[in-house]
């Protein structure tokens, strides 16, 4: 069992490699969750650790010897902090699983999905994992698309505002290893600097761009759709109190 160390830079990874080594670390480690039926339900970075450990906690020279060890294939990132996660009956289905929309809110809200947005009065808390887990992803390694263009469709796939056609984390886990994870040698080599662009949560046709035609038409099927007219009225109408219950009214008598 590695000591595991927290507080990391995700810009600090330096190729194709790494940044493929952090997101299959993280989607097995949520894979794992969701298939005991535990939803995390606080993702962002400041919950993440990796393999890497100071006594001294000089933060200097853990950043240095993490850059020796990302060279490693050895490191290994996992989600952290419990506090907020639930435990669920095997028995219920990651799929369809309705839990209160007030859960949602727990958290950090940085990456929340678009779930509840509208003030749905239910929410699926393993689907908000995925999405929520995506946003991060989509935020800062959206500077890997071009070297890796199916991790385009895989950013959609796992955030896509139609939830049931999101990505379980199973899901997200198997595509990830099919289309994903074994790429040629020279691309894993290939340096990528990184940045942070929470524009990429909402503006997915940013990352898109950056693919060639024939790369966006053959991962066409998994890109997301763009949000309705009607969400963004919806939306609207929530600012004002009585539009607001008039929607959480509908909800309600739509079991939504």
């Amino acid at each position: 069992m590695p000591l595991w160390g927290a507080h990391f830079d995700i810009e600090d990874m330096q190729d194709v490699r790494q940044v493929l080594t952090f997101i299959r670390c993280l989607l097995e480690g949520l894979s794992f969750l969701h298939a005991n039926r535990i939803a995390h339900r606080d993702i962002y970075d400041g919950n993440l650790v990796v393999s890497c450990y100071r006594p001294d906690r000089d933060l200097k020279k853990f950043r240095e010897d993490l850059h020796e060890l990302r060279r490693r294939p050895d490191i290994r990132y996992a989600l952290m902090d419990y506090d907020q996660s639930i435990q669920l009956p095997l028995d219920v289905s990651v799929k369809h699983c309705r839990r209160p929309s007030d859960e949602a809110w727990m958290g950090w809200d940085l990456y929340k999905p678009l779930d509840v947005w509208l003030g749905e009065t239910l929410y699926n808390p393993f689907a908000f994992d995925v999405g929520t887990l995506g946003n991060l992803f989509r935020a800062h390694l959206f500077e890997a698309v071009p070297m890796v263009p199916a991790l385009a469709a895989l950013f959609d796939g796992m955030t896509t505002h139609v939830v049931s056609r999101r990505f379980s984390a199973e899901e997200a886990l198997d595509f990830f290893r099919n289309n994903v994870d074994s790429p040629p040698q020279e691309v894993l080599e290939t340096q990528v600097t990184l940045g942070i662009n929470y524009d990429m949560m909402l503006r997915p046709e940013l990352y898109w761009s950056k693919l060639a035609p024939p790369a966006q038409a053959h991962w066409s099927r998994f890109r997301a759709p763009p949000l309705p007219r009607w969400w963004h009225f919806v939306n609207w109408l929530n600012r004002f109190r009585v539009g607001a219950r008039v929607v959480e009214f509908v909800w309600w008598i739509l079991g939504i």
